[in-house]
């Protein structure tokens, strides 16, 4: 795990506000989102999300999920497929796609046929990493 500390601009309150806060920073990565949650652990949001990125010259996918949650001082914050006109979207709007790298293939339900997939693993695996998290207690 590696702690990033740095000002509170993250909006753990709106999943719909966290999601697009996700997808700017995405976007100016050349990353998609691929899944954009809040959950609440010991009272506090944390936020977990994944992100892809296509390499076209390599023909493969790197996911990064990531996990935002707040503290003291801070927070620290491959299945075939045919690149076609549509098939790349952002999973919670439509209407955005300048760096969308979801595909129908992504779904959650494909997870099942593709159990050993490095996102079927991802996606299964994160929100139990995550729900493990022990958030300190703020120094008196």
């Amino acid at each position: 795990m590696t702690v990033h500390s740095a000002p509170s601009n993250v909006p753990l309150d709106n999943v719909e506000k966290l999601r697009e806060f996700v997808r700017r920073k995405a976007a100016a990565a050349k990353r998609g989102i691929i899944e954009v949650n809040i959950l609440r652990r010991e009272g506090q949001p944390v936020a977990y999300y994944i992100t892809k990125v296509t390499y076209m010259n390599l023909s493969g996918y790197r996911y990064t999920g990531r996990c935002i949650l707040p503290f003291d001082g801070g927070w620290p914050p491959r299945k075939d497929e045919k690149r076609i006109k549509g098939w790349f979207k952002d999973p919670y709007n439509k209407k955005f796609d300048s760096s969308a790298n979801y595909s129908e293939t992504d779904r959650p339900q494909y997870d099942s046929v593709f159990p050993q997939h490095s996102l079927s693993r991802l996606r299964r695996e994160f929100p139990t990493i995550v729900e493990s998290l022990v958030i300190p207690d703020s120094a008196p």
